[in-house]
């Protein structure tokens, strides 16, 4: 069952990236790589979804692509498919470890309606971006003008007709913690977890996601998956949230020393 499960988790990642894209590298079923415009090396990802035998080809012919656009970008691995090859071409063209992921799905079918906060107030907010992005700043102690980049791939797909649905929890009236849902046929994905760092560890975050996970069941989606940093202390409330680990991910980027 596993094999099928981590099938859709690609599935679902690959929509989500491709539709913030603004062009893709596609080799067969092994691996994409993606651009987004955003200049921001995790935000351009190569994805390798299958062991290969040869990887100095397909991570040049990356190289240059994104050389071309000018843009960093990283590479995301299974573990099992690490091998001393594979690093070894990794290193020719300067990259180095940078983090450990973890692939999660959570099984909506077998998931009762998760209890929110009642004085909690989200609001869908596909139609006011500028809101949205504003958490994702101080979130993931990026730039404004970074942020804005990625608010922009998302408009992108909203025009290109993607199934995105974005949320904001606010306090106050004042935008404090955002998330993305992504819908593809029965399979949902949340992205972009964010919280204003003068509000973390009061929940908010929690409360977001219950919320998301109760639209993803409302808008017919049977599986859910994410993706986070092995290291975060999200790690165990996607746990108590009912999220399940698929797989590990290695995280490869551009040597900066």
């Amino acid at each position: 069952m596993n094999n099928a499960i981590i099938d859709l988790f690609y599935q679902a990642e690959d929509y989500f990236f491709r539709s913030i894209s603004k062009e893709c590298l596609d080799f067969d079923n092994v691996a994409t790589a993606y651009l987004t415009g955003v200049y921001l090396d995790s935000d351009n990802p190569l994805y390798i979804k299958k062991k290969i035998e040869m990887y100095d080809e397909l991570l040049n012919c990356c190289k240059d692509f994104y050389l071309a656009n000018k843009t960093p970008w990283s590479m995301i691995v299974r573990e099992q498919f690490i091998s001393n090859d594979l690093e070894k071409s990794l290193k020719n063209i300067g990259f180095s470890p940078c983090g450990k992921s973890v692939a999660m799905f959570l099984e909506l079918n077998k998931q009762c309606e998760q209890k929110v906060t009642d004085n909690i107030i989200i609001r869908a907010v596909g139609d006011k971006l500028d809101q949205w992005v504003i958490p994702l700043v101080g979130a993931f102690e990026s730039t404004i003008d970074i942020t804005r980049q990625y608010a922009d791939a998302h408009q992108r797909a909203l025009e290109n007709k993607a199934n995105f649905h974005h949320y904001t929890l606010y306090k106050d009236d004042a935008p404090i913690s955002s998330i993305t849902l992504s819908l593809q046929r029965n399979m949902a994905r949340i992205d972009d977890i964010g919280t204003l760092p003068s509000h973390k560890n009061k929940g908010y975050a929690t409360q977001l996601m219950k919320y998301v996970i109760n639209e993803a069941i409302d808008l017919g989606a049977r599986y859910c998956f994410l993706e986070a940093w092995e290291s975060g202390i999200a790690i165990s409330i996607y746990k108590k949230l009912g999220f399940m680990t698929l797989f590990r991910n290695s995280n490869y980027a551009q040597r900066t020393n």
